[in-house]
């Protein structure tokens, strides 16, 4: 005959996925509140833009520009979280503000130039130029100021207690799947364990396709050298010198 009454197996079983399920709900909050990669690309925004179209059918040339200000970038979705005694519910999602955005380039006998053109997040400003030849050869350089370490937090987990800006200068030659990058890194305003720190981290690196080199420079507070095999090749190519 049929039993209304479930059996004391069945009872645990649920009692068990239950308590499974509110673990990995848990961990992905968790995650989530320690920073993630971007998952989503969804920018939100007024702006204004302008291109300008000449030149014949088979070698046209354009000429673009594309302004905003006060854009949002929504980086993930709303994230479930279990808040007793509601039980699971969905957080707000992750908005990271765009204060300013200003892009403009052409595209003149098939190669592809931005022009000096600057994205402002909060107190950071991406600067970046360059050009992208038809046989898919780039020569651009990227300069990055005021860039905090508590913005980053937006993205990825810092286990230290560590706050600052970085600054760098980046230069990029040679084929867009491969290119030869070249620079300079500066940690200013650095504070780890509350404790301030007397002057700047400054270096410079360069990668080849193959090795990635850093070495600290005169002005840094600190003296470091790091060589670097990437991408890395298990037997072959993995060893690193720090």
């Amino acid at each position: 005959g049929l039993s209304a009454n479930p059996s004391p197996a069945t009872v645990s079983n649920q009692i068990n996925l239950l308590a499974k399920i509110e673990e990995n709900i848990s961990a992905i909050a968790a995650r989530k509140q320690a920073g993630d990669i971007p998952t989503l690309l969804d920018i939100q925004g007024k702006y204004t833009g302008k291109a300008d179209l000449n030149g014949t059918l088979t070698n046209p040339q354009v000429d673009f520009k594309v302004e905003g200000d006060s854009w949002r970038w929504r980086t993930q979705g709303e994230n479930p979280a279990i808040v007793n005694p509601l039980g699971v519910i969905k957080e707000g999602k992750q908005d990271i503000p765009i204060d300013r955005i200003n892009i403009q380039g052409k595209f003149v006998d098939g190669i592809a130039s931005l022009q000096p053109s600057e994205i402002q997040l909060g107190k950071a400003i991406l600067a970046m130029q360059g050009k992208l030849l038809p046989n898919q050869q780039a020569d651009a350089t990227v300069n990055v100021k005021n860039l905090s370490v508590d913005f980053l937090r937006n993205f990825t987990q810092i286990p230290l207690d560590l706050n600052g800006n970085i600054n760098s200068e980046i230069d990029l030659k040679g084929a867009v799947t491969r290119p030869q990058i070249n620079g300079k890194i500066a940690f200013t305003e650095a504070v780890v364990n509350a404790s301030a720190l007397p002057g700047a981290i400054a270096g410079e690196f360069n990668y080849n396709g193959s090795q990635f080199e850093f070495h600290t420079t005169d002005k840094s507070i600190v003296t470091a050298n790091a060589s670097l095999p990437y991408p890395i090749e298990p037997g072959t190519k993995d060893r690193f010198d720090v």
